[in-house]
């Protein structure tokens, strides 16, 4: 009985998605103030603390009824992808002067034009990236039982820059990872898996306010003339975001004993707009690099030293003491 439950259950809530696809496919909103007179579904603003700048929103209904329409402004963060994804809250309204009306009537088959106030709070500084997401006035399908309320949104991308020139920051930087025996360097995680494999791994932080690019690259070698390069693939980093890197550079001749990890990491500042206003010094990359001296010798040679130098004393401390 349940597993039929189970099933008609899940045909209500496929038909019920269907429908509430249906009802909202008719709407669509662009911005319309990018300075082109065209519209478009993705707009980044840039904009100085405490000020004001208009945001015009362009919304239409193609159905053959009237509609309510709800709009609101929920933060966006980033796929391990890079696709920008909407989550449910509020939270980049922030971004906007109040407005307790993000709400209209739209006619059948008819357009309008909504203005919104953008003025990003004092302390705001950096990158931030938003949606603006927008829905049916009522929730397009109610449950059958009291079980669950489906509401279908659409979504464009709304993206701030807040800046001033004393403000703008494009550092990264290399954070512990946790420690390790293996190293010298807090920063330069070593360890030797099960397959004999030497692993590294790197935190890299934007520990900057602007979106970066982040790559990192080094080498193993040691004072015999050994060297084996390593990467990591390029890395869209959001302001505040750790970057966790592993590299597997395989099974390292150990009987060579002492090896050094050098690492360089490379941050590129991303500007996602037409970025003409500010400084060059602000687009120039960062970089970083640190050096670690790892201990990656076999366990077996250390016990095997640890056993001759035994001898050793064994055999020169009764001599000595045979002279006294």
């Amino acid at each position: 009985m349940k597993k039929y439950f189970l099933l008609l259950a899940g045909l209500f809530m496929f038909s019920s998605f269907s429908f509430a696809q249906e009802g909202i496919k008719d709407v669509s909103l662009w911005f319309c103030n990018d300075g082109t007179g065209s519209l478009v579904n993705k707009y980044t603003i840039m904009i100085e603390p405490w000020q004001k700048q208009e945001l015009c929103i362009y919304i239409e209904n193609k159905s053959n009824e009237n509609i309510v329409v709800k709009y609101s402004f929920p933060k966006a963060s980033f796929s391990k992808w890079g696709n920008q994804l909407c989550d449910t809250s509020n939270d980049f309204a922030r971004f906007l002067v109040d407005n307790s009306n993000r709400q209209l009537i739209l006619s059948w088959n008819s357009s309008i034009t909504v203005k919104e106030m953008v003025s990003p709070p004092l302390g705001s500084m950096g990158m931030y990236y938003g949606c603006l997401a927008y829905q049916l006035g009522k929730a397009e399908v109610e449950n059958m039982w009291g079980m669950f309320n489906l509401v279908v949104r659409k979504a464009v991308h709304l993206n701030l820059f807040v800046w001033s020139e004393d403000s703008i920051s494009n550092t990264v930087q290399l954070i512990p990872v946790t420690w390790s025996l293996y190293s010298s360097n807090k920063n330069i995680w070593a360890s030797v898996n099960e397959d004999w494999d030497l692993m590294l791994k790197f935190n890299v932080k934007n520990n900057g306010n602007l979106t970066q690019n982040v790559s990192l690259s080094g080498k193993l070698y040691n004072p015999l003339g050994f060297e084996r390069p390593f990467d990591a693939p390029i890395r869209k980093l959001l302001p505040g975001d750790v970057y966790e890197i592993s590299v597997n550079l395989g099974i390292v001749p150990f009987y060579k004993w002492l090896f050094s990890a050098r690492v360089s990491v490379i941050g590129e500042p991303l500007f996602e707009f037409d970025a003409t206003g500010i400084d060059e010094k602000f687009k120039q990359p960062t970089i970083i690099k640190e050096t670690a001296s790892l201990f990656i010798f076999s366990w077996v040679y250390v016990i095997l030293a640890l056993i001759i130098l035994g001898l050793i004393v064994k055999i020169i401390v009764p001599k000595k003491k045979t002279a006294e």
